[in-house]
């Protein structure tokens, strides 16, 4: 099936980015299902996995969701032994998220599926194009950071 872009919209960024990325999380939403993954909980999985962020409070932030979601996420995901929350050695008061082995296990075939759901996305573009997306678009985020949001 092709969707065809209205034409007034062809050359609006703001609505092909976000049909893109929408159109990405609800293919992947569908892939992690046998995995009784949600989008959300592979990506906080991810940026545990990467170091991006280590306390609840970090990762919620890092993510971009409010802290009742995150707390919600997380007790999802530790009461499938997926992660586990320990005491934060510098701040008390906070907890750093850790992945268990389950946890790992389930994040690395999770990644399998998100690469594998990134190849068909983008495998209409040549390597050269796709290349030239990634740096576009880390480029815009890049400036955008530096200007401090």
């Amino acid at each position: 099936m092709t969707e065809q872009i209205p034409e007034g919209l062809k050359h609006n960024i703001g609505f092909l980015l976000n049909r893109a990325a929408r159109i990405m999380r609800d293919d992947l939403g569908e892939a992690l299902h046998p995995l009784q993954l949600s989008v959300h909980e592979y990506a906080i999985m991810r940026i545990i996995e990467l170091g991006h962020a280590r306390t609840q409070q970090d990762v919620a932030e890092r993510y971009g969701i409010d802290r009742s979601t995150m707390v919600e996420i997380v007790d999802k995901l530790e009461g499938r032994q997926i992660l586990t929350r320990e005491k934060n050695a510098q701040d008390r008061r906070s907890y750093m998220l850790v992945l268990t082995p389950k946890g790992r296990k389930t994040l690395t075939r999770a990644k399998r599926i998100s690469e594998g759901l990134h190849k068909k996305f983008l495998s209409p573009l040549a390597d050269a194009e796709r290349e030239q997306l990634y740096t576009s678009l880390a480029t815009l985020i890049s400036v955008r950071f530096s200007e401090g949001e």
